[in-house]
């Protein structure tokens, strides 16, 4: 059975070009485009890791990180978070929140395999 991994964001040309990397690495993916629904998808999916846009407007993505990471049976799911290489407060935010790995929408967009395997250790 392949692992799983959880995409939020509600950017569809980037939750497109995610699947693809992800998927070329033998990944099962899940889309969500609603940041509130992170923890009971966790919950039910038991995934590897997230990829969390943490730009979301009218939605606290770091809200639904911080309840991930204070899940007692979810604490260990690793989480990827990114953000417009700006916004650095959003991303130190997702780093108090509990996020493993913080880094820009740019760097997610043309590396994101290579930051998979650097989040998992492998």
């Amino acid at each position: 059975m392949e692992p799983i991994a959880i995409l939020v964001s509600d950017n569809m040309v980037l939750l497109s070009r995610m699947t693809n990397d992800l998927c070329q690495s033998r990944y099962r993916v899940s889309h969500l485009r609603d940041p509130g629904e992170l923890l009971a998808a966790a919950r039910e999916q038991h995934p590897m890791f997230v990829v969390l846009d943490l730009d979301f407007q009218n939605r606290d993505s770091v809200s639904a990180l911080a309840q991930l990471k204070g899940d007692a049976g979810l604490r260990h799911t690793l989480v990827l978070a990114f953000a417009d290489g700006a916004n650095e407060p959003l991303l130190e935010e997702a780093r108090a929140a509990g996020a493993d790995m913080v880094t820009t929408r740019d760097a997610v967009a043309n590396h994101l395999s290579p930051l998979v395997e650097q989040l998992l250790g492998v």
